[in-house]
């Protein structure tokens, strides 16, 4: 028998990082499992959050595991599977991977390989817009053998049994489930996925990776003033679809989450002081925003 390998993938701000800590504290056997974390940010920030679940957590940072750094991947599963022969590899994907891609350079270069299953996490409200999404989405949802329907909250409890119900039909051969904040079982989670169908929703030529994104990261020692990074939510937010990472405030110390305009603010990271943050958006002016944000600083 092989290393089984699960690949968590989904758009930015989907909850992949959220989804992935919740099965990892939830009581399975964890035994024989190793995790990889991508970011396409360089401070590598969902391997701290990860880290925390007692896993060995192994990051590959600054690029996308299907495009800039599938050398560095394959490198490590390999490296991976032949000195520890874990029994399982979980691996988070950046939200700009395409798992299609991830999973065929795995079948192709990673020897030592039993299952490969993806683990798709959907954001109810992209899944309501899809048919202004792009291929990009499409392929994602052929590449699906668990499709996680997160933050659902927010709708009507009969909305969310209807858009299930879409997807199911869309997707025959796929387990879904519905969830707020991640919650999903590791029973679910690590069940061996079905035969693949012949032809499914996507199967065509798809980039690598979302392209025009790119990240910006920001650190200092110094706090910002907590009226100026309000006025900056409201100003640039909207042109910012991803921010994460820790954030020191006058008021505060925080772990920061921005997707697609929704802020929340949690218990900041131990062993991390001042700020840390990742910016991710398409055409981001890099200068400008830095700027901007050393500005806001309190001496």
């Amino acid at each position: 028998m092989g290393t089984d390998i699960f690949i968590v993938a989904g758009l930015l701000g989907a909850g992949k990082t959220t989804t992935l800590r919740h099965v990892l504290a939830g009581g399975g056997d964890l035994s024989g499992t190793l995790a990889i974390v991508n970011e396409a940010a360089r401070l590598g920030l969902d391997g701290r959050l990860v880290d925390m679940s007692g896993v060995p957590v192994f990051q590959l940072n600054n690029g996308c595991v299907c495009c800039s750094l599938q050398v560095d991947m394959v490198d490590l599963l390999r490296r991976l599977i032949a000195e520890s022969r874990p029994r399982r590899i979980i691996m988070e994907a950046s939200g700009l991977a395409n798992p299609r891609r991830v999973s065929e350079l795995i079948g192709r270069y990673v020897e030592g390989v039993g299952a490969v299953k993806t683990i798709l996490v959907v954001e109810a409200e992209i899944w309501e817009a899809r048919e202004a999404m792009g291929d990009f989405f499409w392929q994602s949802l052929g590449a699906a053998d668990l499709l996680v329907l997160n933050k659902t909250e927010e709708l009507a409890r009969d909305r969310t049994e209807a858009i299930s119900r879409e997807i199911s039909a869309l997707l025959p051969a796929v387990d879904v489930v519905a969830t707020s904040f991640g919650q999903i079982g590791p029973g679910l989670f690590f069940d061996q996925p079905a035969p693949r169908e012949a032809a499914r929703p996507g199967d065509t030529q798809a980039p690598l990776a979302l392209e025009g994104y790119r990240s910006l990261d920001f650190e200092s020692g110094q706090p910002f003033d907590g009226r100026l990074w309000e006025d900056f939510l409201e100003r640039e937010g909207p042109g910012i679809e991803r921010m994460k990472g820790q954030l020191s405030l006058t008021g505060g110390q925080f772990y920061f989450d921005w997707a697609r305009g929704r802020a929340s603010y949690g218990n900041p990271l131990k062993g991390l002081e001042g700020t840390r943050l990742v910016l991710i958006g398409q055409g981001l002016e890099a200068g400008r925003l830095l700027g901007i944000l050393r500005g806001m600083l309190v001496p």
